[in-house]
């Protein structure tokens, strides 16, 4: 899982599997990582979409109601409390996405069934199940 981690995390970009290897042009690793990651779509800005997709960011405007509470507690200028719920605002997307990924991989088998739910990234097969849980853990 460590070697799946380190290949995606080079062909992203983020940097090398090791000190002595450098990254390699994208046409490369993206010819190696369909077989060995589990990518099905070639080109770094489709395989994003894709993750970003299964993380459901529509999902994330309910987390602005932790907004509320500087508006109806008169603290909308303060700017700590405004930090404060910011921060609280992004843990909670985090959390709900990493949540909906995993619930995606365990609901995998209905979910390719399911006319609606056959679309997401996961179910489509556009996103491996390994690197969902990956990314929901995180």
């Amino acid at each position: 899982m460590t070697d799946v981690f380190s290949r995606l995390a080079r062909w992203v970009g983020v940097g090398a599997a090791s000190t002595t290897e450098s990254r390699r042009p994208m046409e490369e690793a993206s010819t190696e990582l369909p077989a060995s990651v589990g990518i099905h779509e070639t080109g770094r800005a489709r395989y994003l979409l894709n993750v970003l997709r299964a993380l459901r960011p529509a999902q994330w405007l309910k987390n602005g109601l932790v907004f509320a509470g500087l508006v109806f507690g008169g603290r909308l200028l303060d700017q700590a409390a405004v930090l404060s719920a910011i921060l609280t605002a992004v843990l909670f997307c985090l959390l709900s996405s990493g949540f909906y990924l995993i619930n995606d991989v365990r609901d995998l088998d209905a979910d390719r069934l399911h006319p609606v739910k056959r679309l997401r990234p996961i179910a489509a097969g556009e996103l491996s199940p390994q690197i969902a849980s990956g990314l929901g853990v995180l």
